[in-house]
């Protein structure tokens, strides 16, 4: 059974449904994490032409502190995951790309100095307050 669109009363304006109007390439794969899985869905709306102006997509568990080295360990995956999910969206909406920009923000930043010259963790850094 097809989904039928939703539709505004206020507005009168029917969406599509999503599913039944996206076509991916079958050897194209969104990662299975949360945030590929959320750039999934802007890439779903995107090609669903419901005008979509703006998007928000998290990518969590970065502030670890441990284990951070080597090719397996927490950093490396997590790069892994955000590089692959990060690519996904490019090669999946092909020339509707001319119209979507990816941006990255991170909050990441050093450690800071109170006023009594006592050193603040802000992300786990260490700061040297002389």
């Amino acid at each position: 059974m097809a989904a039928a669109a939703t539709c505004s009363r206020r507005t009168k304006h029917c969406v599509p449904p999503i599913r039944s109007s996206i076509v991916r390439p079958a050897a194209l794969q969104y990662p299975r994490s949360q945030f590929g899985q959320r750039l999934l869905q802007i890439a779903q709306l995107v090609k669903s032409g419901v005008g979509l102006e703006m998007a928000f997509a998290d990518a969590y568990g970065w502030d670890t502190h441990v284990n951070q080295g080597g090719a397996q360990r927490q950093l490396a995956t997590r790069l892994g995951d955000f590089s692959q999910s990060t690519a996904a969206p490019v090669a999946d909406l092909d020339d509707r790309m001319d119209d979507v920009v990816i941006l990255t923000c991170s909050e990441f930043g050093p450690a800071r100095c109170d006023r009594t010259g006592q050193a603040v963790p802000i992300t786990g850094a260490r700061a040297r307050c002389s």
